[in-house]
């Protein structure tokens, strides 16, 4: 038995993806194991469609969820005895563990009731800013080259959003930043990272220290807009809110839902970001390649946000 404690969760789990639990003491919350029981992996699952996707649709049969992850197999989560069982055409983990780090935990959290934002969160100063934006807009790159200046990384990828103690927080989670090919030269800037490793996607993988806390309050949501005609030292601009309301509507982990009630859950999250957090972009250069230097201002842009907005 293997125990993971992840976004404030306890895992017991056949497949590892994640920090070890150490010496928590809690009950565990979720199970994961390898499903053996020859499902049929090319059969539509039964039920209605709760999420729409080309990737991993998902479906709910009476109280039941399955994700389809086609090109790989299916998950079925069962909340009620809070199981995850796996089966994959093949019985890989690297893949299993992709898939659950990102699709199968996000849709756990969201059966939690913590809506999943698709971004990293970086802690500036006590309090988590989380960088979200379209695939490629660079907020990998960005957080990366904030870790470089100094900043420390609170979640990659999945950011579970909740309220406590009155204030929206995010919760602590994995802190393995993932480079595409094009921003694998950012390990230049972390010379303890000598043998660096790959994962099943392609990317190279850069392991950082697990944050501490178990979560953070939630500062802000920035863009990184990169552009060519971009001139001048890196600085966080206020979106309009207009806009700012479509940053949120797409800037959540899992495609919308038709469940009613996880689409009010979010609603209200969508609701609250939109009252109580600035929402800004991160205005900056296309860098094709980044220096310490470039690292060390694009951080004062953000501790200048930080510091200018919010509370």
């Amino acid at each position: 038995m293997t125990l993971h404690r992840v976004y404030g969760l306890t895992l017991d789990t056949d497949i590892p993806f994640g920090p070890l639990a150490g010496d928590h003491g809690g009950d565990v919350d979720w199970t994961i194991r390898w499903n053996d029981d020859g499902v049929d992996l090319e059969a539509e699952p039964a039920g209605g469609r709760m999420v729409d996707s080309d990737y991993w649709p998902s479906y709910r049969h009476e109280h039941e969820v399955t994700i389809w992850a086609r090109r790989h197999g299916r998950f079925d989560i069962d909340p009620g005895r809070r199981t995850i069982a796996v089966a994959l055409f093949e019985r890989n983990p690297d893949v299993a563990a992709l898939l659950l780090r990102g699709v199968v935990m996000s849709m756990i959290l969201e059966l939690e009731s913590l809506p999943v934002l698709h971004a990293n969160a970086i802690d500036v100063c006590g309090s988590a800013i989380a960088f979200t934006g379209p695939q490629g807009a660079g907020k990998t790159t960005v957080t990366t080259a904030l870790c470089a200046a100094g900043l420390t990384l609170l979640t990659d990828d999945v950011v579970p959003v909740e309220r406590h103690g009155g204030v929206l927080c995010s919760r602590s989670g994995l802190t393995d930043l993932r480079l595409r090919p094009a921003a694998a030269g950012l390990l230049d800037l972390f010379p303890s990272n000598e043998d660096p490793t790959f994962s099943i996607d392609g990317r190279t993988v850069l392991q950082l220290p697990p944050h501490p806390a178990e979560r953070l309050p939630l500062h802000s949501i920035v863009v990184p807009s990169p552009s060519d005609d971009h001139t001048g030292d890196d600085r966080i601009e206020p979106i309009e809110r207009r806009e700012a309301l479509a940053v949120l509507l797409g800037a959540f982990r899992v495609p919308s839902f038709t469940d009613q009630a996880l689409a009010q859950a979010r609603l209200a999250i969508v609701s609250a970001m939109m009252h109580e957090l600035p929402i800004g972009r991160l205005l900056m250069p296309v860098r094709p390649e980044w220096n310490h230097d470039d690292a060390v201002g694009t951080r004062a842009a953000v501790e200048r946000w930080h510091a200018e907005v919010g509370a």
